[in-house]
């Protein structure tokens, strides 16, 4: 159980930083550059998102998403 609760905070953790790399890649890298690095950061956010889903189900998950203004 405590491996799940470890795993659920590194997973919580890097869906915010996922979601803020992104959010500063809006800020200086050129056109094309910018889309194929923000869509990476949206796809490790739903890769994060789904194991979250696996280990706390989804209404737990997207309250998380929720509550951290994603």
């Amino acid at each position: 159980m405590m491996q799940n609760m470890s795993e659920v905070a590194q997973l919580k953790s890097r869906i915010v930083e996922e979601y803020e790399a992104g959010k500063r890649g809006l800020e200086g890298l050129a056109e094309t550059a910018r889309h194929d690095f923000i869509r990476q950061r949206t796809e490790n956010m739903s890769l994060c998102h789904s194991q979250l889903v696996a280990l706390i189900g989804k209404a737990q998950a997207d309250q998380f998403l929720v509550e951290a203004g994603l």
